[in-house]
């Protein structure tokens, strides 16, 4: 993790005091349980740091209580020596992972196993979790993480598969039946669909739409849509000529449009609320006062 100028000033902007800062994910590689992606921090942000820890669904899948206790012990030791490398003292946890039904047991188990470690710990939770609250459960933690983006699916239409108020609003009514302290997570990221013959081959990350209109390659199809002229390499992906990226974020209008819906959708209105993510690409789409203005809008 390396903070440049633009991220700073956002930080300094919005008043932030904390940070949530992935340390590293949980995957499942050829049947074993793996930590990879480990965080090196080089910039020091000087703010409170809470490790979140991306643990991908599958790895509770089929999974015994020994099973997580084991992974359980893998997680706690990888958090200890990242936070010593990384010179972190940390006083919460934080878990992502978007469990199902088949999975909640044991994930919930290890959640409970994390909680022995006396640190508030919080779980991220997805729509569909709230509203299905009776199927999915509700993780045995000290709160949740409500995640108000990736609502549709990867679509090559004119559809946002980020936000869309039509598909939030079928959610929300349950927001304040859910049992759990809710904090909120708003997207500040973009990325871009890569669309052959009308069909998804791709998900680019870490882009936005400038990319494509600086880059004489391609040719603008619409706002957000944009044609390869030729077949090339573009940020490590192949383009063969006339594929198409798509751009999808969630503009300014529409954070300040969540904001003024979700302001009463809640039990007690959330004591954070958390933007994914801080990186410069993302943030150069926003003025730095809207951060500021989205968190007055729930005081």
């Amino acid at each position: 993790m390396k903070l440049d100028p633009i991220e700073i000033s956002a930080i300094n902007a919005s008043e932030c005091e904390k940070l949530y800062v992935k340390f590293f994910d949980v995957v499942k590689e050829n049947g074993d349980v793996k930590m990879i992606a480990p965080l090196k921090i080089r910039t020091h942000p000087k703010r409170t740091i809470v490790p979140v820890i991306f643990i991908r669904n599958e790895v509770f899948t089929g999974a015994t209580k020994n099973d997580v206790d084991s992974i359980y012990k893998e997680v706690n030791l990888t958090m200890a020596l990242l936070s010593l490398m990384n010179g972190v003292v940390y006083h919460e946890l934080q878990f992502d992972c978007d469990w199902t039904e088949s999975t909640k047991e044991t994930y919930f188990y290890f959640l409970q196993r994390a909680k022995e470690m006396k640190l508030p710990v919080s779980a991220t939770i997805r729509l569909h979790q709230v509203k299905y609250k009776e199927r999915t459960g509700v993780p045995p933690v000290n709160k949740g993480i409500l995640m108000y983006y990736n609502m549709g699916e990867i679509k090559a239409d004119t559809n946002n598969s980020i936000y869309s108020q039509k598909i939030a609003s079928k959610y929300t009514p349950w927001i304040k039946e859910y049992p759990l302290e809710l904090d909120l997570a708003l997207p500040v990221f973009s990325w871009a669909i890569q669309m052959r013959d009308k069909k998804v081959i791709g998900l680019l990350n870490k882009t936005n739409e400038q990319n494509f209109i600086n880059d004489t390659n391609f040719i603008p199809v619409s706002n957000s849509i944009f044609k390869a002229k030729r077949s090339l390499f573009k940020s490590g992906y192949y383009y063969q000529e006339g594929d198409e990226a798509k751009i999808e974020f969630v503009s300014a209008e529409q954070l300040m449009e969540i904001a003024d819906h979700l302001k009463d959708k809640f039990k007690q209105e959330p004591k954070e609320i958390i933007y994914y993510d801080l990186d410069s690409i993302n943030l150069q789409r926003y003025d730095e006062k809207i951060f500021k203005e989205i968190g007055d809008r729930f005081n």
